[in-house]
């Protein structure tokens, strides 16, 4: 049926002929204001009040200034409280609006379950009868103490405000600036089909880490590090060749795994060799190099270790290799060892960060163990396994 308003009434015209009854006054809200009124609840900030808040350890309880829709609308201008009897044992209840039909009234209520029942008591929504929305829910004792679960672990309530929503169409322009936040955003909501062709620039992506293994391509004696031990391992004088083995140590009730690697001995000046060359996806800045080192067998893990680390760069066109010392490093490692599988393969992480001079040249990472050294006190063999090279890469 056709109907408008508001005119004004008793005119004996038109759609004004009569006074407006309950029906039709609900009809114009609900149509032009917020949808069905069985899915509707407190108004946010309505008129400059609060939002009907309920707060509270215990009773009475405290409840905001606020509007809301409970099947017809209610507002309540100023804070006020509500309260109950304390009951005899734990018992679940709420705090609601209800609208009562025989009293014409909408008013604010704590209702709570059977004794003892510490569950949420139901809502009641008859149209014509009552009809109650939530406002909070909780556990009340019988000191008249309110929880927020049964356990009574944390005082107060649970807050259960459902809130009105406008049947208006909001156009692009009647949204203010950062209004949308991500929070608004719902956990895997964009889906590619919501997503423009070529609207995720690189700029929207950010940088990774990743990182890869260098094995060791051999190892060598030598008489010494570089000049005057400072640990540079270009000027070296190399006495004898080691290459890369595949061992399995047994040791007591050990049965240690397969390692590949080259042995450190407990004395002399022993180094390795590893090469790569940086990926295409290389961004810039520093580059973190660990040299991943095992123990032989269960001898006594305290004292010193002394290590040398270096960086070379070998052009392509067969120029001369540069080289650089890059750190010179005197390690306990008993304070780094990690188990890593089952208890039985001990590995010892050295690290290092630099950042590459030359990004287009074959990188040679270089490390040594110089047991001679007088800070060494590590009295036991090391296997040397590689390196692993982590860095930031573009998107």
């Amino acid at each position: 049926m056709e109907f408008s308003m508001l005119w004004e009434t008793q005119t004996n015209t038109g759609d004004g002929a009569n006074s407006y009854t309950q029906d039709q006054s609900n009809n114009y809200f609900r149509y032009f204001d917020v949808q069905d009124p069985s899915t509707q609840g407190v108004a946010i900030n309505g008129g400059g009040l609060d939002s009907l808040e309920v707060t509270g350890t215990a009773i009475p309880l405290n409840v905001a200034s606020g509007a809301a829709v409970c099947w017809l609308r209610y507002w309540n201008d100023a804070a006020t409280t509500v309260t109950v009897s304390a009951p005899i044992a734990d018992t679940g209840g709420r705090v609601i609006l209800q609208t009562d039909w025989a009293t014409n009234t909408t008013r604010l209520k704590i209702v709570l379950n059977t004794v003892g029942n510490t569950a949420v008591p139901a809502l009641v929504q008859t149209a014509g009868t009552i009809w109650q929305i939530p406002l909070a829910s909780f556990v009340i004792d019988s000191a008249g103490d309110v929880w927020t679960d049964a356990g009574k672990i944390v005082a107060g309530v649970v807050d259960d405000r459902v809130y009105m929503h406008s049947v208006r169409m909001v156009g692009t322009g009647n949204i203010a600036d950062d209004a949308v936040t991500t929070d608004k955003i719902a956990d895997a909501a964009v889906t590619t089909d919501k997503i423009m062709g070529n609207a995720v620039t690189v700029d929207k992506i950010p940088n990774m880490t990743r990182k890869f293994f260098v094995p060791i391509d051999f190892g060598m004696e030598f008489d010494h590090f570089g000049v005057s031990g400072t640990g540079v391992f270009d000027s070296v004088i190399p006495k004898s060749e080691i290459r890369p083995a595949m061992e399995t140590y047994v040791s007591g009730s050990y049965n240690y795994p397969m390692r590949s690697g080259v042995e450190f001995p407990a004395s002399g000046k022993f180094g390795a060799f590893g090469s790569f060359v940086l990926p295409t996806d290389y961004n810039g800045g520093g580059i973190l190099v660990t040299a991943h080192v095992t123990v032989n067998n269960d001898a006594d893990l305290s004292g010193n270790l002394a290590t040398y680390m270096s960086v070379a760069y070998g052009e392509c066109t067969g120029g001369e290799i540069q080289s650089f010392d890059l750190a010179t490093s005197h390690k306990y490692p008993g304070a780094h060892l990690q188990v890593l599988i089952n208890d039985k393969f001990e590995m010892y992480c050295d690290s290092w960060s630099f950042t590459p001079a030359k990004t287009d040249f074959p990188i040679q990472l270089r490390y040594g163990r110089d047991a001679d050294d007088y800070t060494n006190t590590f009295t036991s063999p090391i296997r040397f396994v590689g390196f692993s090279v982590e860095y930031t890469a573009t998107h």
